[in-house]
């Protein structure tokens, strides 16, 4: 049987949670600027039909890792604006209760 435990929401886990995404996001951004120096030292070699496969390999891979940017970027704006709809309220009750 499943004991009831409360959950409890501090700014710390918040924060820590979107200091993490971001440094994922940072490392996907390094990443992804350094497959694209390479591929665009690559597709200089490149000649043909295997060029332009490679060209457009590279640019399906880019918009992939722009797209999980994207999605971590959104994450990062869902936690910050729960952290504020959470903790905002909580000051905003706490200062009316004091008038």
């Amino acid at each position: 049987m499943a004991e009831n435990k409360e959950i409890k929401l501090n700014e710390q886990a918040f924060q820590q949670a979107m200091l993490k995404l971001m440094e994922y996001k940072d490392t996907l951004i390094k990443s992804m600027d350094g497959i694209n120096i390479v591929n665009g030292n690559m597709q200089k070699d490149w000649r043909g039909d295997g060029g332009t496969g490679f060209a457009l390999s590279s640019k399906v891979l880019e918009a992939t890792f722009v797209n999980r940017i994207n999605d971590l970027m959104q994450e990062i704006n869902d936690l910050k604006d729960g952290k504020e709809s959470v903790f905002g309220l909580d000051d905003f009750l706490a200062d009316e209760i004091e008038k």
